[in-house]
């Protein structure tokens, strides 16, 4: 079960938590954030308590700040905040902005504090001319690969272009599981995020174009992932795998040898795989394949409501505060593979989540990304994973 974090802080500042509901929920983010909380709560020094309550979608995370049930208790924090959202998010009044507490010379953040923090992923949360959220972790849109059921196809080698990609797809949809199962090819639910990430994979242009306010499929890029889908479909190497997140949890069981998934989405696939007893052990994933390959990032954050008194939400702050440092950061990192935005968090990082020597720059630049994506990669297939040259 997809399950994001709503957070709901219970005291005021200088005052001893009073009762409040918590929800118990499954899934891999319970337990990082569940530490995270549990250390915030025991090392503060206001007596601030932090509960947990989950959504099983960030949909419905969001929905219930802009349709509450009477029943429920509104957080004062919210998860489930991107970029995208930041600003409507402010606009319909459903967050509050941060500018007060980041300038507060008290509860700010203190700039020696404020340099370890990607500065990139701050400013993405800018909206409405003050910041709307802040930044809790990167995600990279990868493509994940079963290696296994593509040798047993006769696909040895890694698929860089969008004719290899067809042809191994096309070459696993021919086979059948150990259980006699058919493969189903490559699935064809493609959010637009994925769509985009294969049209920059081959140099084409950015679907939606910031001047007119319009998306445009014109450019080349977009019209040979249009044409290779369209061949997929015709030969019969494609399929529709229903709704949101139903091809990851495909590939975990071991039907399908592609799917599109996210840095921060491992978990749930190694929970799946788990689930489903499928014994999938030799899979990886790799950038969009293309003349440019490409992994999209992804910024997500946590926001501020107006619920609650003034001192809650300040408390409300001091949390979302302690989220960037370093020790969250590496909780939340090594629990789901999210990058950290504090590069001081990469030297708390348990010394198995990676196989290279992390970067030195807070910056999320491309070639920063792509370390990330391919530790995260090697983490999971230790020396079996494919790597270019």
């Amino acid at each position: 079960m997809r399950v994001l974090v709503l957070l709901m802080l219970c005291v005021g500042l200088a005052a001893r938590p009073t009762h409040a509901q918590s929800l118990e929920w499954d899934g891999p983010q319970l337990d990082a954030m569940r530490e995270v909380v549990r250390a915030f709560n025991q090392t503060n020094p206001h007596a601030i308590t932090v509960q947990l309550v989950g959504k099983s979608s960030s949909g419905r995370l969001l929905g219930a700040l802009a349709d509450p049930d009477p029943a429920d208790a509104l957080p004062n924090v919210v998860g489930g905040v991107f970029p995208s959202n930041a600003d409507n998010l402010l606009r319909d009044g459903l967050t509050l902005g941060l500018d007060p507490y980041l300038a507060h010379p008290q509860w700010g953040i203190a700039p020696a504090d404020r340099a370890a923090i990607d500065e990139g992923t701050v400013s993405a949360f800018r909206a409405l001319g003050q910041q709307g959220a802040w930044p809790l972790g990167l995600s990279l849109n990868v493509l994940a690969v079963n290696r296994a059921l593509l040798a047993q196809a006769g696909v040895t080698a890694q698929p860089d272009t969008l004719e290899a990609l067809v042809q191994a797809a096309c070459a696993a949809a021919s086979q059948t599981t150990p259980r006699g199962q058919a493969i189903r090819g490559f699935p064809l639910t493609l959010t637009l995020g994925d769509f985009e990430t294969l049209v920059a994979a081959q140099q084409g242009a950015p679907l939606y174009d910031v001047a007119s306010g319009q998306f445009g499929f014109a450019s080349e890029g977009s019209k040979q992932v249009l044409r290779a889908l369209a061949e997929l479909t015709a030969r019969d190497c494609a399929y529709d795998a229903g709704g949101q997140y139903d091809d990851s949890r495909d590939f975990a069981y071991g039907l399908t040898p592609f799917a599109f998934t996210s840095t921060a989405g491992l978990p749930f696939i190694e929970d799946d795989i788990l689930d489903s007893a499928s014994g999938l052990t030799d899979w990886t994933f790799m950038p969009a394949p293309g003349a440019l390959p490409t992994v999209t990032v992804y910024v997500r954050g946590v926001a501020l409501t107006p619920h609650g008194t003034p001192a809650q939400q300040l408390a409300a702050w001091l949390f979302i505060r302690h989220l960037t440092t370093p020790e969250a950061q590496a909780t939340w990192a090594a629990g789901l593979s999210y990058q950290p935005v504090n590069a001081q968090a990469y030297a708390l990082l348990p010394p198995d989540l990676l196989t290279a020597n992390p970067p030195t720059m807070p910056s999320p630049s491309c070639w920063r990304a792509m370390w990330w994506a391919m530790a995260m990669s090697n983490r999971r297939c230790s020396s079996r994973c494919w790597s270019r040259p």
